[in-house]
């Protein structure tokens, strides 16, 4: 599986870095955080996670590319890749998965064959 490319041009939601949200997020586009996060984030396309980001909360989501700290359950639609500076404290459900080296990962994971 080809590792999944960030386009922050085509996001259409930003959480910037010294940004703190409380709160549960929904968009119909792509997402990028590099910021702090306490509640569910829904995305129908992929989501982004940056180095310094800390989320917690269950995130909902096409694709998922982490490279900073998620606590909370995973629900993917299709794939998640987790850098080797990503921490991920929680359950996953996709259907593609890449787990970098180096990378924390504690949780149970459930990968499923795409329809």
């Amino acid at each position: 599986m080809k590792k999944k490319k960030i386009n922050i041009n085509e996001c259409s939601l930003f959480v910037t870095k010294g940004t703190i949200v409380n709160g549960s997020v929904k968009s119909d586009g792509d997402i990028f955080i590099d910021g702090i996060m306490d509640g569910a984030i829904n995305g129908q396309g992929a989501i982004y996670i940056d180095t310094d980001s800390i989320i917690n909360g269950d995130i909902f989501c096409k694709d998922l590319v982490v490279s900073g700290e998620i606590t909370g359950n995973m629900q993917i639609e299709k794939s998640i890749d987790v850098a080797s500076t990503g921490r991920v404290f929680g359950n996953i459900h996709c259907h593609e998965l890449i787990i970098d080296e180096g990378a924390i990962y504690r949780g149970e994971i459930s990968v499923s064959a795409v329809q």
